[in-house]
């Protein structure tokens, strides 16, 4: 991902991404969103909703463990996107689970409709990309 988006992504969900600055012995968030552009509207949802549903449905007095959602990997992996994360709870899981099954169907590169190829290093892309 371009950088100027990588930043967007932290800039605005400091929270989630908050491993970013970390050794790599401590987290793989060290080497950055390692997906295409086209992801990015995936992440940046999934990102809103995570804090979202904290907020709303979760109690302060609940383990820390469960609050506090922290990014530890995001990347492509066998043209889907790969989001692992420490923290939430079921519904955190769900969304997830969500995000990383639209990347199937989503250009990685343009975010345009998109499909697997099936020859070579496997990538979900729209014809023109």
């Amino acid at each position: 991902m371009k950088t100027e988006l990588q930043n967007k992504l932290f800039e605005a969900h400091p929270g989630i991404f908050r491993q970013k600055d970390l050794p790599m012995s401590q987290t793989c968030m060290c080497w950055g969103i390692d997906t295409g552009d086209g992801w990015y509207n995936i992440l940046d949802t999934l990102c809103n909703q995570i804090p979202n549903h904290l907020e709303h449905n979760l109690r302060k007095d609940q383990d820390p463990a469960v609050v506090n959602v922290e990014a530890t990997q995001v990347k492509e992996k066998f043209g889907g996107l790969r989001f692992y994360y420490d923290g939430g709870d079921e519904f955190i899981e769900g969304l997830v689970y969500m995000a990383e099954s639209i990347s199937y169907r989503t250009c990685e590169e343009c975010g345009s409709p998109g499909t697997q190829n099936n020859v070579g290093w496997i990538h979900t892309l729209c014809p023109p990309c």
